[in-house]
C-alpha cells in the first residue's frame, strides 16, 4: 500500500493519473 499522500508532495496532476486517489482528487479540486 503506497504511503498517505502529503499536500505538499501530492498534486491535481498525479492525483488524476491515481484511480486509487480519484476519490481525494474530487476533494482537492
Amino acid at each position: 500500500m503506497p504511503r498517505h499522500w502529503d499536500p505538499e508532495n501530492f498534486t491535481l496532476n498525479e492525483c488524476m493519473r491515481l484511480s486509487l486517489y480519484r476519490c481525494q482528487c474530487q476533494l482537492l479540486g
